[in-house]
Formats: C-alpha cells, sequence, structure tokens
C-alpha cells in the first residue's frame, strides 16, 4: 500500500494489495482521498475486495446512508452477541445486504456481504453456516 508491490531497474512496476494486483492509482491513493465511485464502479470483485478493505466498509455504508433492516442479540457458547442486518442502495438502485457482528476475540466491527433477499439474522447466520442450528461455541 502506498507504492509498487515490484519495481524492476526498467522502470516496468506492478501494483498489488494482498496479493491481488491493482492499479497503481488504487494502490498509491491514500484511503481517505478515495473516492467511494472507484469502490461503485470497480467491476473486478477482488480489485472492489482490495479497495473496501483499504476504505473500510463502514465508511462504504455511511456514504451511501446503509440503514438497519433487523437486529438480534444471539446467544453462542453463553455468550450474548450483537448482529444486524444492514442494507444499503447502490446509485443504480440495487440493494446490498450485509450481516454485521463485533468479532467476540478483537471487539473489531466485521460485516459479510449476504444475498439481498435476506431480511433476519437468524436467516442470514443460516445461510453463513449452511445450517438451521447455531455453533454451540465460536472458533
Amino acid at each position: 500500500d502506498g507504492g509498487a508491490a515490484v519495481l524492476y531497474r526498467d522502470g516496468f512496476a506492478v501494483w498489488a494489495l494482498n496479493g491481488v494486483r491493482v492499479s497503481q492509482q488504487i494502490a498509491e491513493t491514500a484511503a481517505e482521498q478515495m473516492p467511494l465511485e472507484w469502490w461503485l464502479n470497480e467491476r473486478n470483485v477482488e480489485v472492489r475486495g482490495q479497495i473496501e478493505r483499504k476504505i473500510g466498509a463502514a465508511r462504504i455504508l455511511r456514504e451511501l446512508n446503509a440503514s438497519q433492516v433487523h437486529a438480534e442479540i444471539v446467544t453462542i457458547g453463553g455468550r450474548d452477541l450483537p448482529y444486524s442486518v444492514m442494507e444499503l442502495t447502490l446509485k443504480n438502485g440495487d440493494r446490498r445486504r450485509l450481516l454485521e457482528m463485533e468479532n467476540p476475540s478483537t471487539g473489531e466491527t466485521h460485516r459479510e456481504w449476504l444475498p439481498p433477499e435476506i431480511a433476519t439474522v437468524r436467516e442470514a447466520l443460516s445461510w453463513r453456516n449452511g445450517t438451521e442450528e447455531l455453533p454451540e461455541v465460536l472458533t
């Protein structure tokens, strides 16, 4: 981040973030100076993921006026954990939903994208885990 991943003597360079090739512009522009349109307009899902990682999902949600669709406290392994399904609308009108949760190990907020038809925390967890059953412990 901030420069070329590989720079050859003849001037040829490769820019990458976390092993994903990106443009020089994406690699060298500071996160706070990156316009949200770069994320919105990027067609390559891996590159878009690196832009999101760099500028942060919280900024994307804030700038696109995301709203909470559903919230629930889920008890896993004897711990009460807050989860919520958030929704944002892209400029072309497409809806995107994500599951937002706190990582109990680090206290950081973690988000995962969901199919747009998922409306509740339980549906999101079932889709994510591939089962209706909640885990007994967090791994």
